[in-house]
Protein backbone atom coordinates (compact mmCIF):
# COMPACT_ATOMS: atom_id res chain seq x y z
CA UNK A 1 0.00 0.00 0.00
CA UNK A 2 1.49 3.35 -1.06
CA UNK A 3 1.30 6.10 1.46
CA UNK A 4 0.81 9.68 0.44
CA UNK A 5 3.96 11.64 1.17
CA UNK A 6 3.95 15.38 1.63
CA UNK A 7 7.34 16.95 1.08
CA UNK A 8 7.93 20.51 2.19
CA UNK A 9 10.25 21.77 -0.52
CA UNK A 10 11.69 25.23 -1.05
CA UNK A 11 9.30 25.73 -3.97
CA UNK A 12 6.35 24.91 -1.72
CA UNK A 13 7.48 27.46 0.89
CA UNK A 14 8.02 30.15 -1.73
CA UNK A 15 4.65 29.47 -3.37
CA UNK A 16 2.95 29.50 0.03
CA UNK A 17 4.49 32.86 0.87
CA UNK A 18 3.38 34.21 -2.51
CA UNK A 19 -0.17 33.02 -1.84
CA UNK A 20 -0.17 34.59 1.65
CA UNK A 21 1.14 37.95 0.46
CA UNK A 22 -1.28 38.17 -2.45
CA UNK A 23 -4.16 37.09 -0.20
CA UNK A 24 -3.26 39.79 2.33
CA UNK A 25 -3.70 42.46 -0.31
CA UNK A 26 -6.87 40.89 -1.68
CA UNK A 27 -8.46 40.74 1.80
CA UNK A 28 -7.63 44.36 2.58
CA UNK A 29 -8.86 45.59 -0.80
CA UNK A 30 -12.02 43.45 -0.67
CA UNK A 31 -12.91 44.61 2.85
CA UNK A 32 -12.69 48.25 1.79
CA UNK A 33 -14.12 47.96 -1.73
CA UNK A 34 -16.20 44.88 -2.51
CA UNK A 35 -17.50 44.13 0.99
CA UNK A 36 -17.24 47.57 2.59
CA UNK A 37 -20.92 47.54 3.58
CA UNK A 38 -20.45 44.32 5.56
CA UNK A 39 -17.14 45.56 6.97
CA UNK A 40 -18.89 48.68 8.29
CA UNK A 41 -21.78 46.66 9.69
CA UNK A 42 -19.69 44.15 11.65
CA UNK A 43 -16.60 46.15 12.60
CA UNK A 44 -17.18 49.93 12.47
CA UNK A 45 -20.83 50.73 13.13
CA UNK A 46 -22.14 51.57 16.61
CA UNK A 47 -24.72 49.19 18.07
CA UNK A 48 -27.17 49.38 20.94
CA UNK A 49 -29.32 46.44 22.04
CA UNK A 50 -28.01 44.49 19.03
CA UNK A 51 -29.36 47.14 16.67
CA UNK A 52 -27.30 49.67 14.68
CA UNK A 53 -27.48 53.19 16.08
CA UNK A 54 -29.22 55.46 13.59
CA UNK A 55 -27.44 58.63 12.57
CA UNK A 56 -28.98 61.51 14.53
CA UNK A 57 -30.41 64.54 12.76
CA UNK A 58 -27.68 66.79 14.16
CA UNK A 59 -24.92 64.49 12.92
CA UNK A 60 -26.54 64.22 9.50
CA UNK A 61 -26.87 68.00 9.30
CA UNK A 62 -23.22 68.41 10.26
CA UNK A 63 -22.21 65.93 7.56
CA UNK A 64 -24.35 67.76 4.99
CA UNK A 65 -22.78 71.07 5.99
CA UNK A 66 -19.32 69.60 5.40
CA UNK A 67 -20.09 68.20 1.95
CA UNK A 68 -21.61 71.58 1.06
CA UNK A 69 -18.42 73.36 2.17
CA UNK A 70 -16.18 71.04 0.16
CA UNK A 71 -18.48 71.43 -2.86
CA UNK A 72 -19.42 67.79 -3.33
CA UNK A 73 -21.13 67.04 -6.64
CA UNK A 74 -24.42 65.12 -6.78
CA UNK A 75 -22.48 62.14 -8.14
CA UNK A 76 -20.08 62.17 -5.19
CA UNK A 77 -22.95 62.54 -2.73
CA UNK A 78 -24.53 59.38 -4.11
CA UNK A 79 -21.39 57.36 -3.38
CA UNK A 80 -20.68 58.64 0.12
CA UNK A 81 -22.80 57.33 3.01
CA UNK A 82 -22.57 58.59 6.62
CA UNK A 83 -23.17 56.28 9.59
CA UNK A 84 -22.80 56.29 13.37
CA UNK A 85 -19.31 55.05 14.20
CA UNK A 86 -18.37 53.00 17.21
CA UNK A 87 -15.81 54.70 19.44
CA UNK A 88 -14.79 58.34 19.78
CA UNK A 89 -13.10 59.13 16.46
CA UNK A 90 -14.50 59.53 12.94
CA UNK A 91 -13.58 56.74 10.51
CA UNK A 92 -13.67 56.08 6.79
CA UNK A 93 -14.16 52.87 4.85
CA UNK A 94 -13.97 52.38 1.10
CA UNK A 95 -13.04 54.57 -1.81
CA UNK A 96 -15.16 57.33 -3.32
CA UNK A 97 -13.99 56.56 -6.85
CA UNK A 98 -15.44 53.04 -6.98
CA UNK A 99 -18.91 51.64 -7.67
CA UNK A 100 -19.34 50.61 -4.03
CA UNK A 101 -18.43 54.10 -2.81
CA UNK A 102 -17.32 55.01 0.69
CA UNK A 103 -18.72 55.19 4.22
CA UNK A 104 -17.98 58.02 6.64
CA UNK A 105 -18.38 57.14 10.32
CA UNK A 106 -19.25 59.92 12.78
CA UNK A 107 -19.04 59.09 16.51
CA UNK A 108 -21.98 59.70 18.82
CA UNK A 109 -19.83 61.98 20.96
CA UNK A 110 -20.12 64.57 18.18
CA UNK A 111 -23.63 65.20 19.51
CA UNK A 112 -22.07 66.57 22.70
CA UNK A 113 -21.68 70.30 23.18
CA UNK A 114 -20.68 70.25 26.85
CA UNK A 115 -19.66 67.81 29.58
CA UNK A 116 -23.19 67.97 31.00
CA UNK A 117 -24.48 66.33 27.82
CA UNK A 118 -22.67 63.08 28.64
CA UNK A 119 -25.60 61.87 30.75
CA UNK A 120 -28.03 62.70 27.93
CA UNK A 121 -26.07 60.62 25.46
CA UNK A 122 -27.26 57.42 27.18
CA UNK A 123 -24.20 55.50 26.05
CA UNK A 124 -23.68 52.53 28.39
CA UNK A 125 -20.27 51.75 26.94
CA UNK A 126 -19.10 55.32 27.49
CA UNK A 127 -20.40 55.36 31.07
CA UNK A 128 -18.55 52.13 31.87
CA UNK A 129 -15.47 53.61 30.25
CA UNK A 130 -15.69 56.66 32.50
CA UNK A 131 -16.06 54.55 35.64
CA UNK A 132 -13.09 52.40 34.63
CA UNK A 133 -10.94 55.49 34.18
CA UNK A 134 -12.14 57.10 37.41
CA UNK A 135 -13.61 60.25 35.92
CA UNK A 136 -13.11 62.14 39.20
CA UNK A 137 -9.34 62.13 38.77
CA UNK A 138 -7.48 64.88 36.94
CA UNK A 139 -6.58 62.59 34.06
CA UNK A 140 -10.14 61.29 33.91
CA UNK A 141 -11.44 64.85 33.67
CA UNK A 142 -8.94 65.65 30.91
CA UNK A 143 -10.10 62.60 28.97
CA UNK A 144 -13.77 63.62 29.27
CA UNK A 145 -13.00 67.21 28.26
CA UNK A 146 -11.14 65.94 25.18
CA UNK A 147 -14.42 64.46 23.90
CA UNK A 148 -16.07 67.88 23.72
CA UNK A 149 -15.28 69.59 20.42
CA UNK A 150 -16.43 72.83 18.88
CA UNK A 151 -18.39 72.85 15.63
CA UNK A 152 -15.34 73.77 13.46
CA UNK A 153 -13.28 70.96 15.03
CA UNK A 154 -16.00 68.40 14.34
CA UNK A 155 -16.41 69.57 10.75
CA UNK A 156 -12.64 69.50 10.19
CA UNK A 157 -12.33 65.88 11.32
CA UNK A 158 -15.29 64.78 9.18
CA UNK A 159 -13.92 66.57 6.11
CA UNK A 160 -10.54 64.93 6.63
CA UNK A 161 -12.09 61.46 6.63
CA UNK A 162 -14.00 62.29 3.44
CA UNK A 163 -10.87 63.40 1.59
CA UNK A 164 -9.03 60.26 2.74
CA UNK A 165 -11.46 58.23 0.61
CA UNK A 166 -10.85 60.31 -2.51
CA UNK A 167 -7.42 58.95 -3.49
CA UNK A 168 -5.45 55.79 -4.28
CA UNK A 169 -4.47 55.08 -0.66
CA UNK A 170 -6.29 51.77 -0.30
CA UNK A 171 -5.14 50.47 -3.67
CA UNK A 172 -1.47 51.32 -3.02
CA UNK A 173 -1.52 49.74 0.45
CA UNK A 174 -3.25 46.64 -0.89
CA UNK A 175 -0.68 45.94 -3.61
CA UNK A 176 2.36 46.99 -1.55
CA UNK A 177 3.02 43.50 -0.19
CA UNK A 178 2.92 41.91 -3.65
CA UNK A 179 5.07 44.65 -5.19
CA UNK A 180 7.72 44.23 -2.49
CA UNK A 181 7.57 40.43 -2.71
CA UNK A 182 8.62 40.31 -6.37
CA UNK A 183 12.13 41.84 -6.01
CA UNK A 184 12.63 39.98 -2.72
CA UNK A 185 11.71 36.71 -4.46
CA UNK A 186 14.13 37.39 -7.34
CA UNK A 187 16.93 38.28 -4.91
CA UNK A 188 16.24 35.27 -2.69
CA UNK A 189 16.04 32.86 -5.62
CA UNK A 190 19.37 34.16 -6.96
CA UNK A 191 21.10 33.86 -3.59
CA UNK A 192 19.75 30.40 -2.83
CA UNK A 193 20.89 29.08 -6.19
CA UNK A 194 24.34 30.59 -5.68
CA UNK A 195 24.78 28.92 -2.28
CA UNK A 196 26.11 25.33 -2.07
CA UNK A 197 23.35 22.72 -1.98
CA UNK A 198 24.67 21.11 1.22
CA UNK A 199 24.76 24.37 3.22
CA UNK A 200 21.21 24.01 4.52
CA UNK A 201 21.77 26.13 7.63
CA UNK A 202 23.17 29.00 5.59
CA UNK A 203 20.24 28.75 3.17
CA UNK A 204 17.77 28.73 6.06
CA UNK A 205 19.43 31.77 7.63
CA UNK A 206 19.44 33.60 4.30
CA UNK A 207 15.78 32.79 3.76
CA UNK A 208 14.91 33.96 7.29
CA UNK A 209 16.79 37.24 6.89
CA UNK A 210 15.20 37.97 3.51
CA UNK A 211 11.73 37.34 4.91
CA UNK A 212 12.36 39.76 7.78
CA UNK A 213 13.80 42.40 5.46
CA UNK A 214 10.78 42.04 3.18
CA UNK A 215 8.31 42.39 6.07
CA UNK A 216 10.22 45.42 7.41
CA UNK A 217 10.14 47.15 4.02
CA UNK A 218 6.44 46.32 3.62
CA UNK A 219 5.49 47.74 7.03
CA UNK A 220 7.62 50.82 6.43
CA UNK A 221 5.99 51.35 3.03
CA UNK A 222 2.50 51.15 4.53
CA UNK A 223 3.39 53.71 7.20
CA UNK A 224 4.93 56.08 4.65
CA UNK A 225 1.91 55.79 2.33
CA UNK A 226 -0.56 56.31 5.19
CA UNK A 227 1.34 59.31 6.58
CA UNK A 228 1.61 60.86 3.12
CA UNK A 229 -2.13 60.72 2.46
CA UNK A 230 -2.95 61.83 6.01
CA UNK A 231 -0.75 64.87 5.52
CA UNK A 232 -2.31 65.58 2.11
CA UNK A 233 -5.80 65.40 3.62
CA UNK A 234 -4.78 67.92 6.29
CA UNK A 235 -3.53 70.31 3.61
CA UNK A 236 -6.70 70.01 1.52
CA UNK A 237 -9.05 70.60 4.47
CA UNK A 238 -6.96 73.53 5.72
CA UNK A 239 -7.33 75.16 2.30
CA UNK A 240 -11.14 75.28 2.59
CA UNK A 241 -11.15 78.35 4.82
CA UNK A 242 -9.80 79.80 8.05
CA UNK A 243 -12.55 78.28 10.23
CA UNK A 244 -11.60 74.76 9.17
CA UNK A 245 -7.95 75.51 9.95
CA UNK A 246 -8.84 76.74 13.42
CA UNK A 247 -11.01 73.67 13.89
CA UNK A 248 -8.12 71.41 12.88
CA UNK A 249 -5.82 73.03 15.44
CA UNK A 250 -8.40 72.47 18.16
CA UNK A 251 -9.06 68.90 16.99
CA UNK A 252 -5.41 67.88 17.20
CA UNK A 253 -4.99 69.67 20.51
CA UNK A 254 -7.90 67.64 21.89
CA UNK A 255 -6.36 64.41 20.58
CA UNK A 256 -3.06 65.32 22.23
CA UNK A 257 -4.93 66.04 25.47
CA UNK A 258 -6.72 62.68 25.24
CA UNK A 259 -3.47 60.79 24.63
CA UNK A 260 -1.77 62.51 27.56
CA UNK A 261 -4.70 61.53 29.78
CA UNK A 262 -4.50 57.92 28.57
CA UNK A 263 -0.75 57.99 29.17
CA UNK A 264 -1.43 58.54 32.86
CA UNK A 265 -4.48 56.29 33.10
CA UNK A 266 -3.51 53.11 31.24
CA UNK A 267 -1.03 50.67 32.85
CA UNK A 268 1.24 50.73 29.78
CA UNK A 269 0.32 54.27 28.79
CA UNK A 270 3.90 55.54 28.85
CA UNK A 271 4.84 52.91 26.28
CA UNK A 272 1.88 53.84 24.07
CA UNK A 273 2.06 57.64 24.12
CA UNK A 274 4.95 60.10 24.31
CA UNK A 275 5.26 63.04 26.71
CA UNK A 276 4.08 65.27 23.85
CA UNK A 277 0.91 63.22 23.32
CA UNK A 278 1.96 61.42 20.14
CA UNK A 279 1.30 57.72 19.54
CA UNK A 280 4.32 55.46 19.84
CA UNK A 281 5.08 52.32 17.87
CA UNK A 282 7.28 49.41 18.98
CA UNK A 283 9.76 50.55 16.33
CA UNK A 284 9.91 54.35 16.01
CA UNK A 285 10.01 54.37 12.19
CA UNK A 286 6.58 52.71 12.18
CA UNK A 287 4.97 55.50 14.22
CA UNK A 288 2.08 57.43 12.65
CA UNK A 289 2.44 61.08 11.71
CA UNK A 290 2.91 62.96 15.02
CA UNK A 291 -0.08 64.96 16.17
CA UNK A 292 2.24 67.79 17.24
CA UNK A 293 3.58 68.02 13.68
CA UNK A 294 0.08 68.10 12.19
CA UNK A 295 -0.99 70.78 14.67
CA UNK A 296 2.07 72.94 13.88
CA UNK A 297 1.38 72.64 10.16
CA UNK A 298 -2.13 74.00 10.70
CA UNK A 299 -0.83 76.76 12.95
CA UNK A 300 1.51 77.81 10.16
CA UNK A 301 -1.44 77.79 7.74
CA UNK A 302 -3.45 79.93 10.16
CA UNK A 303 -0.61 82.46 10.32
CA UNK A 304 -0.78 82.74 6.53
CA UNK A 305 -4.54 83.34 6.69
CA UNK A 306 -4.07 86.06 9.31
CA UNK A 307 -1.30 87.69 7.30
CA UNK A 308 -3.46 87.70 4.16
CA UNK A 309 -6.32 89.26 6.11
CA UNK A 310 -4.03 91.97 7.45
CA UNK A 311 -2.72 92.71 3.98
CA UNK A 312 -6.26 93.03 2.65
CA UNK A 313 -7.29 95.37 5.48
CA UNK A 314 -4.33 97.65 4.82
Amino acid sequence: MNRFKFNVTSDFIVNSLCAITISTGVVEYSANIFFNKSYVKYFKEAYKNNEPVALSESLRKRYNDVIFDIKYTDYQKAFSIPFTADGYNPVNVGCLNTRTGCYIGIPRTYDLSSIDDLSLLNDTKLQEFMQLFNDKSESGQQFIESLILSEPAKKYSIAREIFLTDNMRIFIKSISFSVILLPMYILGNTLLKALPAKKLKIKALTFFLLCNVGVFIWLLTRVVVENFFQNEADKIVANINEDYTRGGIEYYQKLIQRNLALRNILPNGKNMYSEQGNKLAFISVFSPLPLTYRKKHLEYKLEKYLKENNDKST
